[in-house]
């Protein structure tokens, strides 16, 4: 049988952490989206869910502070330097995910587990911190599952790491982006992939796809690495982490309007179809009332009310 350990270092020796930074002047979607992971990590791990956003507006820092009700240790998120070979090709979306790398400089933690804020945590992961990162250790790409070249470059995406922080490492990995050129393509991951195979002549490897696991490869339980006693049965073979619900991810957010389909002549909600769907929007509801996004606060918040009430889901 396949359980994961229960993790045996003291609690404040690991953490999991994610990012939620939300243009100046834009909604606050990604620390929106930030609420569903911090209530699964308050039932589901002993360790703490620390939470690195740019939450400094009034009305958005409030909401960043009562996230400390919810067990969050809320830290500012610091732009890292795009070094020049870069050449202009890391901007909008791929410069913010290149700023996940800070996570390196948190000291304070033996190990952590660094989640992207559109992931859905579906059982206990603390015993994934047992699991020895050697250098680090990554999530399986959706193209392991559904084609594609990029999971044939680095064999493993970002969406989930194990990594053990370490500030000279921190220091070498843009030191090493500064004299090459061959990761830019394909962003931070990239970056990764050939600063840890530089420095210890290994590649990263990818967690095993009950532990962790894109959307798109949920049905990839029935065809391999899953025990020969639930092979076949794929809603017994459900990871403990799984990032982005589908390519467009629409089963993790509060949107509404990009889960309705029309199918057979009327408009259903596709995400009560899908195998997290309800569950991630009970985990974001939940977290939702207990920071003050619905109820009282529901006039200022008017998609999240949207989405936590059931006869518009």
């Amino acid at each position: 049988k396949r359980r994961l350990a229960p993790a045996a270092a003291p609690d404040d020796a690991f953490a999991l952490v994610t990012m939620a930074y939300d243009p100046p002047g834009h909604p606050p979607k990604y620390l929106w989206r930030s609420l569903a992971l911090a209530q699964a990590v308050r039932k589901l791990s002993r360790h703490p869910l620390v939470l690195l956003t740019n939450a400094t507006e009034a009305r958005i820092g409030a909401v960043a502070v009562r996230l400390a009700a919810l067990d969050v240790k809320v830290r500012p998120v610091y732009p890292v330097p795009v070094p020049a070979t870069a050449g202009g090709e890391l901007e909008g979306a791929r410069r913010i995910a290149f700023w996940k790398l800070q996570v390196l400089r948190l000291t304070e933690f033996r190990r952590i587990l660094w989640l992207d804020v559109d992931t859905a945590l579906f059982r206990s992961v603390d015993g994934l911190f047992n699991q020895a990162p050697t250098m680090v250790r990554g999530a399986r790409c959706p193209s392991a599952c559904v084609g594609g070249r990029s999971a044939r470059r680095t064999g493993w995406c970002g969406g989930a790491m194990l990594l053990e922080p370490n500030a000279d490492t921190f220091e070498d990995l843009l030191a090493f982006a500064g004299r090459q050129s061959g990761w830019v393509r394909g962003g931070d991951q990239q970056l990764l992939a050939d600063f840890y195979r530089h420095r210890f002549k290994k590649p990263i490897t990818a967690f095993d796809v009950l532990d962790v696991a894109p959307g798109e490869c949920l049905n990839l339980g029935a065809h391999f690495d899953v025990p020969g006693a639930l092979r076949g049965r794929v809603p017994w073979a459900m990871p403990a982490v799984v990032h982005r619900s589908s390519e467009r991810n629409e089963c993790f957010d509060f949107d509404v309007g990009a889960q309705r389909v029309r199918i057979g002549g009327r408009v259903v909600n596709v995400c009560a179809h899908h195998p997290l769907g309800a569950y991630w929007r009970d985990l974001f509801c939940e977290s939702a009332l207990g920071v003050g996004l619905t109820g009282a606060s529901a006039e200022l918040w008017p998609r999240a009310a949207e989405f936590c009430a059931d006869p518009e889901w």
